[in-house]
């Protein structure tokens, strides 16, 4: 939407810091994350590398405190989203590091799933197919 309007993209970002706001007041840790990693996305799309790497390292950080599980946050995504701040600022081996974590945890929930679920969750779902793709 930014394209077709650029006060889109303001919205989102006050949008984004809100909720920050009011996740961190109430304390959903899951929705935090989330929204952390949301923000350095926004951050690097509008050419700031320094302050998305400040969220989504801070989205990671939360990550491994929760023991880098927690029910309704991807968190292969996150590191995924990560590597690509990290990337950005010329990071490469932090990066390539939070790729590899990425496809682990992929590699680890396909090892749960059998035969034709397996492949589909792995050639399929964009998001896994992209960390694999990129996590040589």
């Amino acid at each position: 939407m930014v394209d077709a309007d650029p006060a889109y993209d303001e919205l989102a970002g006050n949008v984004l810091r809100n909720c920050l706001d009011e996740t961190q007041r109430t304390g959903m840790r899951r929705s935090e994350i989330v929204t952390l990693s949301l923000l350095g996305q926004w951050h690097l799309s509008r050419g700031d590398g320094q302050q998305a790497l400040r969220f989504s390292a801070r989205a990671t950080e939360h990550l491994r405190e929760a023991g880098w599980r927690l029910a309704a946050v991807v968190a292969e995504e996150i590191f995924y989203r990560h590597a690509a701040v990290q990337r950005a600022l010329g990071h490469d081996g932090e990066a390539n590091e939070s790729l590899h974590l990425a496809r682990a945890l992929v590699l680890k929930k396909a090892a749960t799933l059998d035969g034709r679920l397996r492949d589909r969750f792995l050639r399929d779902v964009p998001i896994n197919r992209s960390i694999l793709e990129e996590a040589h």
